[in-house]
């Protein structure tokens, strides 16, 4: 298996399919990395991805030893080495069947060969798309002038030219070793004889072919669309099955090497598992923080490995689904994964133009912990804007875009009752509450701390009697995107257009008399009410005195990121200021992907927590302020001991598609719904 790059991009580009909510444009124009699998004999693997040149080249520490970086593994992080060598994105890997070469494709137009045991580099070729013999004495690419090379392993030299007048894609060996498969032109693949250097037989099927694979028993092809598998007869040209399901681009596929489940990746941030007897869905995995790229099966079926767009590669057991681990060491997204026949390594490669090599034995492996989601709430017709917890935890707010705020029982799941802060109830015809593009659907909604009245924001600023169901008042004002309660209940901090703060009174329904002059992107009062801290693009976060509207600190050393639904995509929600309980400590995840937390009565920054792979969404303090838990698009928590800046436990959580979070006020419980017209509820007790 193989793919062709050009046509890749060709297919890509016109491309029409949405990623949930965002156009595919602006997956290409934002999305950080190339990736595509090569397919191995043992275990036929395929994919493709969108890219664009790479903005940056992140450098490595470490000590260097012919040309690869040494690192100590062990079960709980079991990174074994790290090979440097290409000046480009490693976007392909292929293990030979005897596990004595390790091949990878790079986009800076090389292909290397790497020692399996010693893991030296055995030599450089110029070329993309390689595909092993089932003997692994001989390995197939495709030269730069796209004709097919036959590279002889031990005499190390090319030895034949294949198909010299074809103009070459995606390529891929029989199992029998007799054959080769490759695309030829849009929607062609042919199928060429080894030995006799001739055509044998030409497949025509559908256009944008992006990757082919043959099935284990080697009866069929399968063959990737933008947005399905499609698996075809070979002797009849006949297509078996179209799996279709994701909700984005198809990213990636791979046969599992029993030849029974087919398992895909797409940019929705899912896996999904295909039994091929009767192209049903067995399951959808759910695990990475953006775009999974990529997915490889181990040799005996039991374990998948998938490479993302969040900088992680997942395991995953292939029989229950579960997330088994996540491996984090990688600076960029990755774009390959790879299992040496033995099963018990893993080869990934990276955006940040390195090949990691993996301790991945289920035996001695140290499995992470994993939180499932307690509860599951539905009702509503649109995206879910925001959600907020009452002040004692037990009830929750969503505001949606199908107009409706609704407000629920987080110990049961049950509906307590349903908002129209626009007066628009449900029509007796089925009409959608959705509203018309151009018009206005809530965007946000906050709890009093008196846990009787909601503000909500659309048109204008509304509060809402949460017993009856009433409006109680209206705010003047209109497009408020961010709401936050003084803890007394007798103030409304909002933020607006051109990102300006406003104070409220909410007795009168009046501006307060002090205002503050900021430009606001996040902000939070501290516990006592005196203060609000205010966080902005310009990289400062600035602290307040409420009394007077004076300025007392700006805290600094951070970057300001907000979470995006792809990396460095536009800003979608915000990541939240965290005072500790005492109000002598301020948390703020940094677009590094680390924590900083200031000591308030200096300004000074005391901590950097470091440990996600990519951006961090949020933090909460405990309450007696010793330890930290955030939550970050990689799909971990992780508790901190902030005195000693040392991480105590990192928990899975397998939220899909999110892209906001709320924490209940003691920090026990996690919601989110964001993009999706569902939430959960997670009940987080990790010991803190």
């Amino acid at each position: 298996m193989a793919i062709d790059l050009r046509k890749l991009l060709q297919t890509t580009k016109s491309s029409k399919t949405i990623a949930t909510g965002l156009g595919i444009t602006m997956l290409l124009v934002t999305s950080a990395y190339q990736g595509q699998e090569l397919a191995q004999s043992q275990q036929p693997t395929a994919s493709k991805i969108s890219f664009h040149p790479a903005k940056s080249a992140l450098k490595f520490t470490g000590k260097s030893v012919n040309s690869q970086i040494m690192t100590a593994a062990n079960s709980q992080q079991p990174e074994l080495k790290t090979l440097t060598g290409h000046s480009g994105r490693v976007y392909s890997l292929a293990w030979s069947p005897d596990a004595k070469i390790l091949a990878s494709i790079s986009d800076d137009e090389t292909i290397k060969l790497w020692d399996g045991t010693t893991n030296q580099l055995i030599t450089s070729l110029r070329g993309y798309n390689v595909t092993w013999s089932p003997d692994g004495k001989a390995l197939a690419f495709v030269s730069a002038d796209k004709t097919m090379q036959i590279w002889d392993v031990s005499a190390g030299k090319s030895i034949k030219t294949l198909a010299k007048n074809e103009n070459i894609g995606a390529i891929a060996w029989s199992l029998d070793g007799k054959a080769l498969a490759f695309v030829s032109g849009n929607k062609t693949i042919k199928i060429w004889d080894v030995s006799k250097d001739k055509l044998i037989k030409t497949l025509t099927v559908h256009e944008g072919i992006g990757v082919i694979a043959w099935s284990p028993n080697g009866k069929a092809i399968a063959t990737s669309s933008p947005s399905s598998v499609h698996i075809w007869d070979i002797a009849t040209n006949k297509e078996l099955q179209t799996l279709t399901g994701h909700e984005s681009y198809l990213s990636s596929f791979a046969w599992s090497p029993d030849g029974k489940t087919i398992a895909s990746t797409s940019e929705d941030q899912s896996i999904k598992l295909w039994n091929l007897t009767t192209g049903k869905l067995i399951k959808t995995l759910y695990g990475h923080g953006y775009g999974v790229v990529n997915v490889a099966w181990s040799q005996d079926s039991k374990t998948l490995a998938s490479g993302g767009m969040d900088n992680t590669i997942k395991l995953w057991d292939a029989t229950t689904g579960k997330r088994i681990k996540t491996l984090a060491g990688h600076n960029q997204a990755i774009a390959s994964v790879a299992w040496k026949p033995d099963g018990k390594t893993l080869a990934s490669g990276s955006s940040d133009k390195t090949i990691k090599l993996w301790n991945c034995d289920r035996h001695t492996l140290l499995e992470d912990a994993e939180i499932t989601e307690k509860i599951t709430l539905t009702g509503h017709e649109g995206f879910i804007n925001r959600t907020a917890w009452s002040a004692d935890g037990k009830r929750l707010a969503s505001a949606s875009e199908d107009n409706t705020v609704k407000l629920w029982d987080a110990s049961t799941g049950k509906l307590i009752n349903t908002l129209y802060p626009n007066g628009k109830k449900p029509p007796a015809n089925g009409e959608s509450l959705i509203p018309q593009e151009g018009n206005a659907a809530i965007e946000n909604v906050a709890w009093n701390p008196n846990g009787k009245t909601l503000a909500i924001s659309e048109e204008k600023i509304t509060l809402w009697d949460v017993t009856t169901g009433k409006l109680v008042k209206t705010l003047d004002g209109s497009g408020y995107y961010h709401l936050a309660w003084s803890p007394d209940g007798t103030t409304l901090a909002t933020v607006g257009g051109k990102n300006k703060l406003q104070l409220w009174d909410t007795t009168t329904g009046k501006l307060a008399k002090t205002q503050i002059n900021a430009d606001v992107a996040n902000l939070a009062w501290s516990p006592d009410g005196k203060t609000i801290a205010t966080a902005s693009g310009d990289n400062t976060i600035k602290i307040w005195d409420l009394s007077t509207g004076q300025l007392l600190k700006t805290l600094t050393g951070f970057i300001y990121r907000g979470v995006n639904d792809v990396p460095e995509g536009n800003l979608l929600a915000f990541k939240g200021i965290a005072w500790s309980a005492d109000g002598q400590n301020l948390a703020f995840p940094s677009g590094d992907n680390t924590i900083k937390i200031w000591s308030v009565s200096t300004g000074k920054l005391t901590q950097t927590l470091t440990g996600h792979s990519i951006t961090v969404m949020d933090a909460v303090w405990s309450p007696d302020g010793k330890t930290l838990t955030s939550i970050s698009q990689d799909k971990t928590l992780k508790v901190w001991d902030v005195s000693t800046e040392t991480l105590r436990k990192t928990v899975g959580i397998n939220i899909p598609l999110f892209w906001n979070v709320a924490w209940s006020q003691d920090g026990q419980k996690l919601a989110s719904g964001k993009g999706l017209a569902t939430m959960k509820i997670w009940d987080i007790s990790l010991g803190n």
